[in-house]
């Protein structure tokens, strides 16, 4: 694949080993998954909802050349796509600011 696009409401930074942006991914889209809730129970009175996803709006068909920057939602409810990735914020993949906000990431995650 020679081809990335992230179709994130962000621009995706990735992080090299001495704290540097070595890639920029500017969004290009957002990729959405429908979603859809009911209620299954309470705890101290509110609701607990469960939470099924539908349909992905806003993700090209996959055409072997181009790898997708997607949310994490989006992948996981798309595990049949090797085309998609997702920035991977796991405690020791994320890079953070001064002021605790995500700065960029040093990986990316497939589901």
């Amino acid at each position: 694949m020679s081809k990335i696009i992230n179709l994130t409401p962000h621009t995706v930074k990735i992080i090299g080993e001495n704290g540097e942006v070595v890639a920029e991914y500017p969004s290009t889209g957002n990729a959405r998954v429908n979603s859809n809730f009911s209620e299954v129970g309470k705890v101290d009175g509110f609701p607990i909802l469960k939470t099924t996803y539908g349909e992905t709006d806003g993700l090209p068909n996959p055409d072997g050349e181009t790898t997708y920057i997607v949310s994490m939602v989006v992948a996981m409810a798309n595990p049949h796509r090797s085309d998609i990735v997702s920035p991977n914020t796991a405690p020791q993949a994320v890079v953070r600011d001064a002021s605790g906000a995500v700065f960029g990431v040093r990986s990316f995650s497939r589901y």
